[in-house]
């Protein structure tokens, strides 16, 4: 037998560790004076099958709630998400494709502002495939940011759900869409200008987006979303002030119309003067169909 650290073969036994699934015989190299045991998992206090499976799970590209609920349906425990994230970083070495898990993930240093930097770390696969999968919302937002000047906003609404209040104006991170594209094109010289807007955080886009209508004399004019949302494979459409709900579903039904997302991929909701979140997020209805009540 080799040492693990160094591959000297001057190892001994040292006596045996005792853990909840038995005795782990550990062993002693005189050369380094470390101790090493040949099971690849000597102290894990959970069926191995469970943790290969989660592993594997989670390198085939599944989200950590997804491994979570496909190791309850197939072992009949449930494994809780930082314990899986747990397992993926505690035995990296023991286990080391988990670094194929569709490439590394890149660390995104956005431009100085006054209160100082903001790093992000995302997988960058999986931000090109949301960008693709909403690449017509940033064409819109493309053709309209020049006369129109919306704002590209970083801030997750999900953490402030169940919370009094919602973050006063000074706490939104807000750029323009052409400091943006600036910003993101310091970082990659290759880049797409249309990708990269949206590469900063996955769950808002901007606010004050226009929206545009014909009225009966077929005259345009617009109306604005104060906020876009991204949430996973859906788009938010959230307006600040008291909520109406047929002004909210004129709104989607328009925004569905304009970019092509199918209305169920839409979710709408609003944010009362108070900055209190009122009402969950409620699907667009189709027209001529009554809308889901809100309890």
């Amino acid at each position: 037998m080799k040492c693990k650290y160094c591959g000297s073969e001057h190892v001994i036994r040292h006596g045996r560790r005792t853990t909840v699934r038995g005795h782990v015989q550990i062993y002693l190299c005189r050369s380094c004076s470390r101790t090493f045991s040949t099971s690849p998992v000597p102290y894990l206090n959970t069926d191995p099958a469970i943790l290969l499976k989660g592993i594997s799970l989670y390198n085939q590209g599944f989200s950590l709630k997804e491994v979570s609920d496909m190791l309850e349906k197939i072992f009949g425990r449930k494994v809780p998400r930082n314990t899986i994230h747990y397992w993926t970083v505690r035995y990296r070495d023991r286990f080391p494709y988990v670094d194929t898990r569709k490439g590394s993930p890149d660390r995104l240093p956005l431009i100085a502002r006054s209160y100082g930097d903001r790093t992000f770390s995302l997988h960058r696969t999986k931000v090109l495939a949301l960008h693709e999968r909403f690449r017509t919302v940033t064409l819109h937002l493309f053709s309209v940011y020049r006369k129109f000047e919306p704002r590209i906003v970083d801030m997750n609404l999900i953490r402030y759900m169940g919370r009094n209040k919602l973050p006063r104006d000074g706490e939104f991170i807000e750029d323009t869409v052409e400091s943006r594209i600036l910003g993101m094109a310091s970082l990659y010289s290759e880049s797409d200008p249309l990708r990269e807007v949206l590469i900063n955080d996955i769950h808002s886009i901007c606010r004050n987006l226009p929206i545009f209508y014909n009225d009966s004399e077929g005259r345009e004019y617009h109306r604005f979303i104060d906020l876009v949302q991204v949430r996973d494979d859906r788009i938010g459409l959230l307006n600040l002030g008291k909520g109406n709900l047929s002004l909210l579903e004129e709104n989607a039904l328009a925004f569905s119309s304009l970019t092509g997302i199918p209305p169920d991929r839409i979710s709408m909701g609003y944010l009362n003067e108070k900055g209190l979140y009122l009402m969950t997020i409620t699907p667009v209805r189709e027209k001529g169909k009554n809308p889901p009540k809100n309890n």
